[in-house]
């Protein structure tokens, strides 16, 4: 069994158009797995889908449906929300003293050591071996934090192939980045990173 473990920009981007999309479906769709997130992503992702609302990228009635879809999703628990327990703050604390003290590395945030917590507590309860756990986050603190915790797995929701032959994964810098997104074993250039213009033909495979 593999439990995800979203983020809120990763459990949003299930529903608003973004070149992590594609991703985020298939994992929400992942047999034999379990889609888990802390019960602040009810109001994080409301946050997130509010900014895409006011950044002009859905318009009111799209936000309306796609708040209303979260929030069915969690009540037919096609995404678990995990209510969080004392354990899970002071090991969040715990986690941000481990983290954010890493000289060389952007540090750990508040609500993000609560993703982290809940993925590192949940590998611990674990009986199986065999069961895996997997942080999905576009945050690059998040994402490298989690890389450190033993057991623990993570995956960039922009993962893409940037549609090269070579078949190279990659994560991208978002928008027009300074220095072009090339690949790098086949030196492909990508086009700016939109999710309207976005070439990559990745599928997610665990």
């Amino acid at each position: 069994m593999i439990f995800f473990i979203g983020d809120a920009c990763a459990v949003a981007r299930v529903y608003l158009p973004d070149i992590g999309k594609a991703n985020m479906v298939a994992i929400y769709r992942y047999p034999d797995s379990r889609f888990l997130t802390p019960e602040i992503a009810y109001v994080e992702v409301a946050s997130v889908l509010i900014s895409a609302h006011r950044e002009g990228l859905i318009d009111t009635l799209q936000y309306r449906h796609l708040r209303a879809s979260f929030v069915r999703d969690l009540r037919s628990k096609k995404i678990t929300s995990v209510r969080l327990a004392s354990r899970h703050y002071e090991l969040g604390v715990a986690l941000l003293d481990k983290h954010k003290r890493q000289q060389g590395k952007l540090g750990l945030g508040g609500a993000d050591s609560l993703y982290l917590s809940l993925a590192v507590d949940l590998k611990r309860q674990l009986p199986s071996k065999e069961d895996r756990v997997i942080l999905v986050t576009s945050d690059k603190s998040l994402y490298n934090s989690a890389f450190d915790e033993p057991g623990i797995e993570a995956f960039h929701f922009w993962a893409c192939d940037m549609g090269c032959r070579c078949g190279s994964e990659v994560i991208p810098v978002k928008g027009k980045p300074k220095v072009p997104n090339s690949c790098p074993r086949c030196g492909q250039i990508c086009p700016e990173c939109r999710y309207d213009l976005c070439p990559s033909t990745y599928r997610v495979h665990f």
